[in-house]
């Protein structure tokens, strides 16, 4: 008796089934939920612009890279008032500078392991140059497109000195529009203010452009001998860049970049730790000092992009003299 139920169930099972009207043509039958309009997604979307950055010494998609890094845009240096490479590493997790007080020992550290003024563990690379020390490091960002901090060993693409990683800084090429230009007058505290200017345009249409930069900036020191009453940590210097970009046919190019500084800081303002804690921002010395440096370099690149490959040069001087 019980095994006839089980054959009886599964005989009306197979009817319904097979019946026009059953259950599983009508279900088949029923149009889907469309799905939710964006206005009812709940998830909070943000869309990210592209980053094309020049850490493996082509240009890529950061998303593509198998690297650890942080690239700082143009548009983020300008709206946060980046005017030196410490500034810009608030944007890089892992990422310290440490300066005493003169911009010519401006030392980077990545992961902890830092560089040395001379012997860098971290090198930062300016349009392709590699600095090798920290007193010519440290230079005010004029027309810079964007900043990238490499974070974990490099050495395979750039040599010895960049074991902790890179700091890869690239000016923007000068524009073939018709000239523009900006100009600000910024002031602060500490009687700090910065003079800024650049301009860029075609000299000849399609084929030679130029661009040109300039900033002064100062500000008093942030220590003040007891002895003296003056401050000597204070900071000043003028910086120019100039640029020719020059494409005498579709796929040539050559760019000249011609950079030059003039600094005179203050003293270091460097005492005994504990009167520090005591005394932030004092100091007594019976010898007020200063920090001179002069900066000049000059840049040379070429590129011939090919249908298979594409040939890139970089040449660059730099000479700097610190006192």
């Amino acid at each position: 008796m019980h095994t006839m139920k089980i054959r009886t169930a599964r005989l009306a099972l197979t009817l319904a089934l097979l019946a026009p009207g059953g259950a599983v043509p009508a279900l088949a039958q029923t149009p889907a939920a469309p799905p939710p309009a964006p206005q009812d997604d709940p998830l909070l979307r943000v869309g990210l612009p592209p980053v094309t950055v020049t850490a493996q010494k082509e240009p890529e998609d950061v998303q593509k890279l198998p690297l650890s890094v942080t690239a700082v845009t143009k548009e983020t240096i300008e709206r946060a008032g980046i005017r030196i490479p410490s500034d810009a590493a608030l944007f890089s997790p892992n990422t310290i500078f440490t300066d005493f007080t003169a911009r010519r020992l401006s030392n980077a550290r990545i992961r902890g392991i830092g560089a040395s003024p001379n012997n860098p563990a971290i090198t930062t690379f300016i349009d392709g140059v590699p600095q090798l020390s920290a007193n010519s490091s440290s230079l005010d960002l004029l027309d810079v497109q964007q900043i990238e901090f490499v974070r974990g060993p490099q050495s395979a693409l750039f040599g010895r000195n960049t074991l902790g990683g890179l700091v890869n800084v690239t000016s923007a090429k000068p524009a073939f529009s018709k000239w523009t230009g900006a100009f600000s007058l910024p002031f602060g505290n500490y009687s700090a203010f910065e003079l800024r200017g650049n301009a860029s345009g075609a000299l000849i249409a399609d084929t030679l452009s130029a661009s040109g930069a300039f900033s002064y900036a100062a500000r008093d020191g942030f220590t003040t001998n007891d002895l003296s009453g003056n401050d000597f940590d204070s900071r000043g210097a003028f910086t120019g860049k100039g640029q020719l970009l020059w494409k005498p046919a579709p796929k040539w190019e050559a760019r000249v970049i011609v950079t030059g500084e003039r600094a005179e800081d203050g003293d270091y303002g460097l005492n005994d730790l504990e009167m520090l804690r005591q005394n932030p921002h004092r100091s007594s010395r019976n010898f007020e000092g200063f920090t001179d440096r002069s900066i000049f370099s000059t840049t040379v690149q070429t590129e011939r992009k090919g249908d298979q490959f594409t040939i890139s040069t970089t040449s660059g001087f730099v000479r700097w003299t610190t006192e």
